[in-house]
């Protein structure tokens, strides 16, 4: 019985890490990460043009002061001086990393700086990646179950 028990929850164990493999190849396929900046004027650096149909995540972190996600729109009125005036604010700020939920829309990203950007700029669907984080949560919710079933195997005694 302890052997059945232990096996069981090595298969769980097994099927949550193939779950969240799976799902973590699904997320990186709808990921896109870009590491390419234009000289739009002198001191202005912009991404390529963002055009999202969706809802999108975007996430970079910056090393240069002054940077920001601006409305394409609004790219011919920007200037060295009024980049905060024009730049929508991040949903989420961790140390130098910003976090946006963009809506659909088209979108630049925008770095003042004297030298080319080292940045780098990923973007994810978040309506594709539901299923993904559904099936990476149910991975993790295996895998624990596998080990804490295969730990009651083992501790159960002989009959």
């Amino acid at each position: 019985m302890r052997k059945k028990i232990i096996a069981i929850g090595i298969i769980f164990l097994l099927l949550g890490i193939v779950l969240s493999d799976v799902s973590n190849i699904e997320i990186s396929q709808n990921t896109e990460k870009i590491k390419f900046w234009n000289l739009y004027r002198s001191g202005e650096y912009v991404s390529e043009e963002l055009n999202f149909t969706s809802n999108y995540a975007l996430v970079y972190s910056f090393n240069q002061t002054l940077s920001g996600v601006i409305y394409s729109s609004s790219l011919n009125s920007l200037n060295l001086t009024n980049l905060k005036n024009f730049s929508i604010k991040p949903t989420v700020v961790e140390g130098k990393m910003l976090t946006y939920d963009l809506g659909p829309g088209s979108y630049y990203i925008v770095i003042l700086s004297n030298t080319n950007p080292n940045i780098t700029y990923t973007f994810v669907n978040l309506n594709k990646s539901i299923l993904p984080a559904l099936l990476e949560l149910f991975g993790i919710i295996l895998a624990v179950l596998g080990i804490t079933i295969a730990i009651i195997g083992i501790i159960l005694k002989k009959k």
